[in-house]
């Protein structure tokens, strides 16, 4: 699965995928972020997270602490069997999830 990604990468480049690492490795928000109160860090929207059972950086598992922590109290989780860029990876089986997840959320009362 890790091939997949790579005409892709080649043809359009790094960088928009790498800005969040930069700006996270760079500090760039730092500042302003650290004055955010306690009640800012719970995400009150519903969100999705499609984790890669082969990715070594954003593991599922990971996600378990901040929910029991109740800052995720909307959260969906799905796993797909790939590696850290799922969407480039199984972009089909990626826009599955999404279009299932949205109808779900959608049609909540």
């Amino acid at each position: 699965t890790c091939a997949l990604p790579i005409p892709r990468m080649s043809r359009d480049g790094f960088a928009a995928p790498l800005s969040y690492y930069r700006a996270t490795v760079e500090g760039i928000f730092f500042e302003e972020e650290k004055h955010l109160p306690a009640d800012r860090y719970t995400v009150k929207v519903p969100y999705l997270f499609v984790a890669g059972k082969q990715d070594a950086v954003c593991l599922a598992q990971a996600i378990e602490r901040p929910k029991q922590a109740g800052l995720t109290p909307k959260l969906t989780v799905e796993e797909l069997d790939v590696g850290h860029w799922s969407m480039l990876a199984k972009p089909k089986e990626v826009g599955e999830i999404v279009v299932k997840w949205l109808e779900n959320e959608l049609l909540k009362t």
